[in-house]
């Protein structure tokens, strides 16, 4: 069986066992990169393994550990990156074709913090090129794969994320979302996905997309993971320059605490129209969950003008994108595969008006999501309206009409990189055809903790996590 006690720990379950000296770092990477080798051909997460590297990272977190010093949870374990993240002396590919030969000079801010933090780099990560999509069909590195079911999409940019940490291949990994680009394929792949408060997390040294509107955060196989991994690489960076200067708090201490009395939001109207049967169904079952846990359901909550949320989040990402790669573009359209060059051409031909026009409807949208959350704690919608594509599947069909399968996928988390609140992906439930659906929770602007203990409380009244894709046979399997 390619399933073994080791990688398929979490971090919190790895982090006891080495804290007690029970488990040896370099066993456990040595087992992670084994199953790279026996899985990522099939899967494609990985665009570099960093076996040496890592092996090395291993054996010293070991001596410290054997020494007495104990720097973190994090220390000895291995975690992966999107290939976004700079990490000094490799190349950060940004899943593209003008890049591959540039090692980096400096660690990313996060990765230097996972670095004194005492974890392991398993290697780089696939996603979609220069993040600027969300189906993960890479032409220069392959597409990622689906390990529910291999000849569907993982979802996107953060694909080879979403894959590695559903596959096992890690045991957490790094992305970055500007418009849903984590919660996506963590929906996709069945793990969480968090996307922190904008400026809570650096983004110095992370290859950016869209200047306002990426974020970084983690992807995981447990709320409290992602809380864990949050606590390491949140913090304030002055030298980038939409950081936060906000007081530190460990995001682990509200996990457990109940959730009785508290004011649930249900997005209505157009949030919950056009759904697959199957994400309906579950989304509904979720819902009965937070009864269960105490909390008040308010229904068909509407922003208003949140309907256009997703036009102005494509404009802002599609102008900035446009100024990012305005020079390579120029005089090396052909290292582009059409679809991003196109995007990126698009985004040239939107004007100085436009893009304000843009901005000021953010900011708009951005006080009515305050104003709602005067009346609720915590707002929850469908993660992603459909399971996961066919890597062949351009369009969906939706009342008859083809709709592209990006629009489909981002219908639900632009918005909130507008408003660069909190927002968490949980798995909720499988289709019909055994893919994973998921629910989305939205909480205030810096009230991080609010939706991680929401999350918790919700994974912990489910069995999501107890299923795993059976990478043998395809199907799916209770592990």
């Amino acid at each position: 069986m390619v399933d073994n006690d080791l990688s398929v720990l979490t971090v919190m379950e790895a982090a006891q066992e080495i804290a007690t000296r029970r488990l040896s770092p370099v066993e456990l990477t040595d087992e992670i990169l084994q199953r790279i080798r026996l899985l990522d051909g099939s899967l494609n997460a990985y665009i570099s393994v960093t076996e040496d590297e890592a092996r090395a990272q291993a054996r010293f977190a070991e001596s410290e550990i054997m020494r007495g010093r104990y720097r973190s949870a994090l220390h000895g374990v291995p975690i992966a990156l999107k290939d976004l993240f700079n990490v000094s002396g490799i190349p950060t590919t940004a899943g593209g074709n003008l890049r591959k030969s540039l090692d980096a000079e400096e660690d990313s801010m996060v990765v230097d913090r996972l670095r004194r933090a005492g974890a392991i780099f398993t290697g780089k990560l696939n996603l979609h090129e220069y993040a600027f999509g969300v189906t993960n069909i890479n032409p220069f590195f392959g597409a990622a794969r689906n390990p529910w079911e291999v000849n569907r999409i993982p979802g996107g940019s953060s694909g080879g994320s979403g894959v590695a940490v559903a596959a096992d291949l890690c045991l957490a990994a790094l992305g970055s979302d500007s418009g849903g680009s984590i919660r996506i394929p963590a929906c996709l792949c069945g793990i969480i996905g968090f996307k922190p408060s904008f400026g809570l997390v650096s983004r110095r040294g992370v290859y950016p997309l869209s200047w306002s509107l990426d974020h970084a955060g983690p992807m995981t196989k447990t709320v409290a993971d992602a809380a864990l991994v949050l606590q390491e690489i949140a913090g304030h960076d002055p030298l980038d320059p939409a950081s936060i200067n906000v007081r530190s708090r460990n995001y682990l201490d509200d996990l457990g605490k109940s959730l009785k009395g508290w004011k649930i939001g249900v997005l209505g109207g157009a949030w919950l129209r056009n759904l697959d049967d199957d994400v309906h169904e579950n989304f509904h079952q979720a819902l009965k969950v937070f009864e269960e846990l105490g909390a008040i359901l308010k229904r068909e909550i509407v922003i208003p003008g949140g309907e256009y949320a997703q036009a102005v989040n494509t404009a802002i990402i599609s102008a900035e994108a446009a100024v990012i790669h305005r020079e390579a573009i120029k005089t090396q359209s052909n290292a582009y595969s059409s679809g991003v060059f196109s995007r990126l051409a698009s985004g040239i031909l939107i004007g100085a008006g436009e893009y304000i026009r843009a901005q000021q409807v953010r900011r708009v949208l951005a006080e009515r999501l305050v104003a709602t959350f005067l009346d609720v704690d915590l707002l929850v919608l469908p993660m992603v309206a459909i399971p996961a594509p066919l890597i062949s599947q351009d369009t969906i069909l939706i009342k008859e009409r083809e709709v592209p399968v990006g629009n489909v996928l981002t219908r639900h988390t632009g918005l909130f990189n507008l408003t660069g609140s909190p927002a968490i992906s949980l798995p909720a439930g499988f289709s019909r055809e055994g893919l994973p659906t998921g629910i989305q929770l939205v909480g205030r602007y810096l009230d991080d903790g609010a939706v991680l203990r929401a999350a918790y409380a919700y994974e912990g009244m489910t069995n999501w996590r107890q299923f795993k894709p059976n990478l043998l046979q395809g199907k799916l399997e209770v592990g």
